[in-house]
């Protein structure tokens, strides 16, 4: 457990103050972290490998993300509808569920 702590680039005296339950959670957090980020890198090697083949390229503004606006309630009511409908369900309107 000592040696992945380390393996992970965490502080080895740091390793003898912490309860085994705290180790498991920091190394699992650190996991995920390395895992984010190599996922990271993949995805901007893969456009940057992709973007050079690309015959237009794209705007900058069009690959920032924004910020989303909220849907309304009768939005999301819609969607679910939709979504149900596609899915092959129905829609069992309150007053004829009882």
């Amino acid at each position: 457990m000592w040696l992945q702590w380390i393996g992970l680039g965490l502080d080895p005296d740091q390793f003898w103050r912490k309860t085994g339950r705290e180790i498991l959670a920091i190394c699992e957090g650190k996991q995920i972290q390395i895992r984010r980020e190599h996922n990271e890198s993949a995805w901007a090697a893969w456009h940057m490998a992709a973007l050079g083949r690309a015959k237009k390229f794209p705007t900058l503004d069009s690959m920032m993300i924004r910020e989303r606006r909220r849907q309304s309630w009768q939005e999301q009511k819609e969607l679910a509808t939709a979504w149900v409908l596609a899915s092959g369900g129905k829609i069992i309107e309150p007053s004829k569920a009882h």
